[in-house]
């Protein structure tokens, strides 16, 4: 799941920041959807990639693993620009999603505010989202997620749209065949922004960018390219 599908959920993201501390943690089991939604409300209040992760579907672990190799090298960046050209704290253009929200210090709530059960293990969770970030003004949004029963316990699958015409689905089965198909999109799409990211490490080992501003502007390029391009993640490194 790719910054854009958390941006569903955080605007719906990787420092490992309580995992790495405790890593005999075991994944918390949701007995509800409710409680999915509650453990997922603690994942991002705690910034915790790996606690968030463990509330969606068995579908978006393959993206688990790829964003947080993103995280990681949007630190190694991070570090590499810093020598290259001083620290700023101005800008921070390669910053890790989960450092984002401790350095904001970003609180959720989510609340259910309907839950319509298709099934005895699938539901849909309509839900209001509050977010504030210190020195900002609070600020909300309405999703929607899939809950559906796995042998671990409910898990999430993001339900809200991308595109409006699929916003216009009323039939919730077909919804969770375009939540799905959403969910490999937001997979590839990471993969595809981690090539473009590793560019950029080769790229300030090698010298090539004039400044922090360079380096972001070849990113979003590189990105763009990779998007445009069928598969362009082939042949390379995972």
């Amino acid at each position: 799941m790719s910054s854009r599908a958390l941006s569903a959920v955080l605007s719906l993201c990787v420092l490992n920041l309580v995992y790495a501390q405790d890593n005999t943690k075991k994944p918390k089991s949701a007995a509800t959807p409710e409680d999915a939604i509650k453990y997922l409300v603690e994942a991002l209040n705690a910034a915790d990639i790996d606690l968030m992760f463990d509330q969606f579907t068995a579908s978006s672990q393959q993206t688990r693993a790829v964003t947080k190799r993103k995280e990681k090298v949007e630190a190694e960046i991070s570090s590499l620009l810093d020598a290259r050209f001083g620290k700023d704290a101005t800008k921070f253009y390669f910053e890790p999603h989960m450092a984002q929200l401790k350095r904001q210090k970003a609180v959720f709530t989510l609340e259910v505010v309907k839950k319509s059960e298709l099934a005895r293990d699938l539901c849909v969770l309509e839900i209001r989202q509050e977010l504030s970030r210190e020195g900002r003004g609070a600020r909300s949004r309405d999703l929607s997620f899939f809950a559906i029963k796995e042998k671990t316990g409910w898990r999430l699958l993001p339900a809200t749209p991308e595109d409006e015409a699929e916003g216009r689905e009323s039939d919730p089965h077909k919804r969770l065949a375009l939540a799905q198909k959403q969910d490999q999109r937001e997979f590839e799409r990471a993969q595809k922004e981690l090539a473009a990211l590793r560019k950029i490490v080769d790229g300030l080992q090698k010298d090539q960018f004039r400044s922090r501003d360079d380096a972001w502007e070849a990113f979003l390029r590189e990105t763009s390219k990779r998007l445009e391009r069928g598969d362009p993640t082939k042949g390379e490194k995972s």
